[in-house]
């Protein structure tokens, strides 16, 4: 073969290659360049660098925020600037012993956060999205207290309208809500703590207990407010008898000893069931399971599934309260009733 076929055939074969491949290459170019601004679109929202870099991740526990995980670390102060995002980050940490503190503020065009926890029990955020795109509104704030001696307090502001609740559990407190409140806390609280799944475990929740009040198994409310009574026996052996038999029926005793009114309890009464609440306190995270069984048994549960607007549910929860405070059926179902039981749900023990 003479150089000059050599070099022909060479030519030929190129241009065959860049005819097939060249649609490819520019498929491929095209292909990255998206995948190189998704991440830039995406980042518009900025994700805390406390959750980026695993300082801290948080659960409900016993219907409380806290803390499933602290990274080990010294105190210490940082601050963040994304000059392409116009954003600023700036974290407090304090560690003394076992106790821990965490003060974190972020600002950026599109939101703003400051937040506050510390291993005490305190947990504080305010939380404002602005220009949201996601159907909850143009704008929205999500504020939330917590501290371990008071009822857990949350304000959202949407379309310039307030709303505030107050619990000593938040899943009490989800109930309350209309979707759209509901939606605001639950998108914050899911990129404060990816893994939370707070939505999902509400929505379960919710149905279990909605199957509870339509189709209700039979509660030994009965025994249980008649051994709590025994606790003011004049006899020492009748009190431990009760409290044994108390202890017995374990979890699901937190949402009535939670619902009695204490002025109706003794001193004796209070401190035996003070210690049987703090027996039956989980530390780990709360199941479907776990809020299921401790919520049923609680008036305020159902006093707040009265109100969410069904009205198959509604009967339905209030037989829960009548059969919780030994009232005969169907006596809440006049209006009268029902606007008596909504100012005092409390379980009398006289």
């Amino acid at each position: 073969m003479t150089v000059y076929s050599a070099v022909s055939l060479r030519i030929n074969i190129f241009k065959r290659c860049s005819r097939n491949f060249l649609p490819l290459l520019l498929l491929l170019l095209v292909t990255s360049f998206a995948v190189a601004q998704d991440p830039v679109k995406d980042a518009e929202l900025l994700e805390p660098f406390i959750v980026r870099m695993s300082w801290i991740s948080f659960d409900v526990i016993n219907g409380r925020i806290a803390s499933r995980y602290i990274r080990r670390m010294q105190s210490r102060s940082l601050s963040l600037h994304h000059a392409t995002l116009d954003a600023d980050e700036h974290a407090v940490v304090r560690v003394r012993g076992s106790e821990f503190s965490l003060k974190y503020e972020l600002t950026s065009p599109r939101q703003s956060l400051q937040l506050h926890y510390d291993t005490s029990g305190v947990f504080q955020f305010d939380y404002q999205r602005f220009d949201s795109k996601d159907g909850l509104g143009d704008s929205y704030r999500v504020n939330l207290r917590q501290n371990h001696s008071r009822p857990l307090e949350i304000e959202i502001t949407r379309l310039k309208q307030t709303e505030t609740y107050q619990s000593s559990q938040i899943w009490l407190a989800m109930f309350a809500m209309p979707v759209k409140d509901r939606q605001c806390l639950t998108d914050f609280l899911a990129r404060l703590s990816p893994r939370l799944d707070l939505e999902l475990r509400y929505n379960e929740v919710l149905g279990k207990l909605s199957r509870v009040a339509l189709y209700p198994g039979g509660g030994d409310y009965g025994a249980v407010r008649s051994l709590i009574k025994q606790l003011n026996s004049p006899t020492f052996a009748e009190r431990q008898v009760a409290d044994r038999q108390l202890r017995m029926f374990g979890r699901p005793l937190i949402g009535f000893l939670a619902g009695i009114e204490q002025s109706t309890l003794s001193t004796e009464q209070r401190a035996r069931l003070r210690r049987m609440s703090q027996s039956l306190i989980s530390l780990e995270s709360d199941t479907v399971q776990q809020v299921v069984t401790s919520l049923r048994m609680n008036p305020l549960t159902w006093l707040v599934l009265a109100n969410r607007g069904d009205s198959v549910l509604r009967r339905g929860a209030f037989a829960q309260i009548e059969n919780l405070k030994g009232l005969p059926a169907g006596t809440l179902q006049s209006q009268s009733s029902q606007r008596s039981i909504a100012t005092d749900v409390k379980i009398y023990l006289r």
